[in-house]
C-alpha cells in the first residue's frame, strides 16, 4: 500500500459485479413482482429493466458502475 501511495506501483483491478444504482430497481413492485429478473448477472439486467430504467450506478463524472469497470 505505501508503493501506491508513493507511486511506485500502479493500482490494477477491476469490479467483479455491477453496483446497482438503487435499491428500487434490485426490488419488487407494488404486486410482489420483481423489477428486473433476479436470475439474471447484473452486467446484463438492463435488457430486463423497464423502460427508462437502468440497474447500473453512475456517478457525477459519467462512469457506469458495472461488472469489469475499474483500473487497467
Amino acid at each position: 500500500m505505501l508503493k501506491v501511495i508513493l507511486g511506485q506501483f500502479s493500482p490494477i483491478g477491476k469490479l467483479p459485479l455491477t453496483l446497482p444504482k438503487n435499491s428500487k430497481v434490485i426490488g419488487v413492485d407494488e404486486y410482489g413482482e420483481s423489477i428486473s429478473r433476479n436470475d439474471v448477472p447484473g452486467y446484463d439486467k438492463d435488457k430486463y429493466m423497464r423502460k427508462g430504467m437502468t440497474c447500473a450506478y453512475v456517478n457525477q463524472a459519467g462512469n457506469e458502475y458495472r461488472s469489469g469497470f475499474g483500473l487497467n
